[in-house]
């Protein structure tokens, strides 16, 4: 395994999904043998000076999300704190206050996705698991999961018109120790923002 400054800074600004752009992605990769976190990823696109990265929310049920109004729509992703140690509830979603103000509005058969007034998606989050999270499995072996929120051609424009300047931020926690080694985990934390 590389060492962490070897790897930290070795992330990608946007991504395409489909025809769509990723615009906000939490990811946590682990190690199946102790489930222990090597490599937590939060990137999200937002207004130049938003001071959070993805702020949290906890939220206990889709409709407390629909109804979140926010003092900084600026801040386009949040993300669920659950009550439960659990990272698995703690999703990444549009801010609802910044989709509001797209004038977009939440589809009713899924809430994590929006919709313009002709009812065509806007925004909309997607999940992905790799491997068991909860089970000791092979030594080395890598496991993951996480969300991206990602949006069409058409939100992205509006995203631009509503938000201007923005910025991308970036940021990326890993843990490494050498190979064959008992010795402690070395832990890095990066926090990137670029100008877009």
């Amino acid at each position: 395994m590389e060492r962490p400054d070897e790897s930290i800074d070795r992330v990608d600004l946007s991504r395409p999904y489909r025809e769509s752009t990723i615009i906000a992605e939490f990811t946590i990769l682990k190690n199946s043998e102790t489930t222990l976190k090597l490599e937590l990823r939060e990137i999200t696109l937002q207004a130049r000076f938003v001071p959070t990265i993805i702020p949290e929310v906890p939220f206990r049920t889709p409709h407390r999300y629909e109804t979140y109004t926010s003092d900084n729509d600026d801040c386009l992703v949040i993300r669920n704190r659950s009550s439960m140690p659990n990272d698995a509830d703690s999703w990444i979603a549009i801010n609802p206050a910044f989709a509001r103000r797209c004038g977009w509005h939440m589809d009713p058969t899924c809430f994590s996705r929006w919709l313009d007034v002709d009812g065509r998606k806007m925004v909309e989050t997607h999940c992905w698991m790799d491997g068991w999270q909860e089970e000791h499995g092979i030594t080395f072996d890598i496991s993951g999961f996480g969300w991206y929120v990602v949006a069409s051609p058409d939100a992205l424009q509006k995203i631009n018109e509503v938000i201007q300047p923005h910025s991308i931020s970036i940021k990326v926690t890993r843990k490494a120790r050498p190979y064959r080694s008992q010795g402690p985990w070395q832990e890095r934390s990066v926090l990137r923002m670029e100008q877009i």
